[in-house]
């Protein structure tokens, strides 16, 4: 299984534990025996680097709302690979602010006389 559809495996069960929310949209879900069906798409959930690539902070002190076992991989010196799973912290999207830009002021245009 892929990070991204372990990762969708928790959207849906954190949605239908009532969790997280959705996002208004709808989705196809197939289960485990091959049945398609409709479902409102879950509520995003980030790891803390993932909120601020898309522009939002996760205030400090903030306890991740689950953590999900994702795929990690490590090369050592010689070029191998490995590839071992660690729970990493996620957060949803009540957990995190949007990052204000910065607001850059205008130069002054002085004029001597």
């Amino acid at each position: 299984m892929t990070n991204e559809q372990i990762i969708m495996n928790m959207r849906v069960k954190l949605m239908n534990s009532r969790v997280i929310g959705t996002t208004g949209k709808k989705m196809e879900w197939v289960d485990r025996d091959g049945v398609i069906t409709e479902i409102d798409e879950p509520a995003e959930i980030h790891t803390y680097v993932g909120w601020k690539r898309r522009g939002y902070q996760v205030p400090k002190g903030t306890k991740a709302k689950v953590f999900v076992p994702i795929w990690n991989y490590s090369t050592d010196e010689e070029g191998n690979t490995t590839m071992f799973q660690r729970n990493a912290p996620f957060f949803t999207p009540d957990q995190v602010e949007k990052i204000e830009e910065e607001v850059q002021d205008e130069p002054y245009n002085v004029m001597m006389a």
